[in-house]
């Protein structure tokens, strides 16, 4: 990264404490964080297999969610269409004993971790939200200070729609309405794979194995990035949104599409809609429908599922 980017990311290591609002009274007097996963969620399965003999003992990787947000009840009623059974589906290795996902409910504040907290993780997922990245809610506030933090020491970050906008606002980014407006279905993102290794070494061991040209992903939103933060390059378009992925030198990687979201959990999306009378104009759920036909979504648990595999490279490499 050349020098004005190191001066930006300088800037932020001592901007943090100035920039970090005042937490809540509630939030204030939380103890030490422990996982707490949704009662009727089920969590990826921990192996009880040990080391082999005279075997190096592994450390064990941790991994945070912050939920921005929740999938809205009509389209969660089967549990494994809810964010804390999504991501770990995508990203998680449930034969692995030496990991462990913790959420904490980010959403108005109610258990949003500490910077302390937060830094003792391996690595940070940041969900998807009904709410918008633009209404700079205090709570949103909050999380934006801790995303300036995880930047300032360099610690990774995967952020997805919503979050992908808030770490965008965070780092010095815009955020605006999207210009064709709420985006449901599915959609081809094309891929500067030249981009994605710029930095190589530094990228190199996460995403030297992609080598898509394009891919599929679902999209549920009608917000978008429209100015990327200082430092960070754009590594996929859209015909319809032209920051669809973008990394942040090694440490961040977002992209505005829900790679957790199934095929199967866009239909059950579309069939519960048509039956609304708040649904979106028949032309956008028309439109959605011939987008899951056209760019058809891969399994979100599939090791074919190049996104998937990204994902989890940037994560865990």
């Amino acid at each position: 990264m050349g020098s004005s980017h190191e001066v930006h990311f300088d800037m932020l290591r001592r901007l943090v404490q100035v920039r970090t609002p005042p937490r809540t009274a509630a939030a204030a007097v939380q103890g030490p964080h422990v996982a707490r996963p949704h009662p009727s969620t089920p969590g990826p399965a921990m192996s009880l297999s040990k080391e082999p003999p005279g075997a190096e003992p592994r450390k064990k990787k941790r991994y945070a969610l912050l939920l921005c947000g929740h999938v809205p009840e009509p389209f969660a009623e089967d549990p494994r269409h809810r964010f804390p059974a999504m991501f770990p589906t995508l990203l998680a290795t449930p034969s692995d004993p030496h990991e462990h996902w913790t959420h904490f409910e980010c959403e108005d504040g109610r258990d949003i971790p500490t910077d302390a907290t937060l830094q003792s993780f391996d690595a940070v997922v940041l969900s998807g939200s009904e709410q918008s990245a633009m209404s700079e809610a205090p709570w949103m506030l909050e999380v934006e200070a801790l995303l300036r933090a995880a930047a300032a020491r360099r610690q990774r970050v995967l952020a997805v729609c919503f979050g992908a906008q808030l770490l965008a606002k965070a780092l010095g980014g815009t955020v605006e309405k999207a210009v064709v407006g709420l985006e449901v279905g599915a959609t081809k993102v094309d891929v500067d794979l030249d981009a994605l290794r710029r930095h190589e070494p530094r990228r190199s061991t996460w995403a030297a194995d992609f080598a898509a040209p394009s891919f599929h992903i679902a999209q549920y939103h009608e917000d978008e990035i429209t100015e990327l933060p200082p430092g960070a390059d754009r590594l996929g378009s859209s015909a319809r949104c032209r920051n669809e992925m973008y990394a942040v030198e090694d440490f961040a990687l977002a992209l505005q599409g829900h790679p957790e979201m199934s095929d199967a959990f866009m239909r059950h999306v579309l069939e519960v809609y048509r039956g609304r009378d708040d649904k979106p104009p028949g032309a956008v759920l028309d439109g959605a429908a011939v987008s899951l036909e056209t760019h058809p979504l891969p399994s979100t648990s599939s090791p074919a599922n190049e996104i998937r595999a990204l994902c989890r490279a940037f994560l865990k490499e």
